[in-house]
């Protein structure tokens, strides 16, 4: 029963946003999974070069996300073709981030790439989550 009013609360239009944000954070540790397993199997699997494979993992979970996040979170209704190119453009944005942090924990700090990927982790959702909101996906509110 307490359950269920729980929910019914994080439904309320109120709080719309922290239920929005969850389902984000639930999108985002899956396409995150995928980033990571990508990396993973690019640097240990091929060698690559930590930063070099921060490039396809990133943009496989930036797709993921994309189509998840459209459908299910933000529930993008209208201007299609406009939301992707501002998703894409926050993307971008989000990946030079992530190839500076790479590149700064792994190169100049001289510590493990997994750090790195964890410190993304913490950062890149709550940027992301707060751009998209308010700017990719927003909706004017209804009088």
């Amino acid at each position: 029963m307490a359950f269920r009013k729980t929910v019914q609360l994080i439904k309320h239009r109120s709080s719309l946003i922290i239920y929005q944000f969850i389902k984000f954070i639930i999108i985002g540790t899956f396409s995150g999974a995928i980033h990571s397993l990508i990396l993973v199997l690019l640097i240990e699997g091929l060698m690559m070069n930590a930063v070099y494979a921060s490039v396809p993992a990133f943009l496989c979970g930036v797709f993921v996300s994309y189509e998840m996040n459209c459908k299910w979170v933000f529930y993008a209704q209208s201007d299609i073709l406009a939301q992707r190119v501002k998703f894409f453009i926050t993307a971008l944005a989000g990946f030079a981030l992530n190839l500076i942090i790479m590149h700064t924990i792994v190169n100049y700090l001289n510590m493990p790439y997994l750090l790195a990927l964890a410190c993304l982790f913490f950062l890149l959702p709550i940027l992301s989550f707060s751009i998209h909101k308010v700017w990719t996906f927003y909706q004017k509110p209804e009088a």
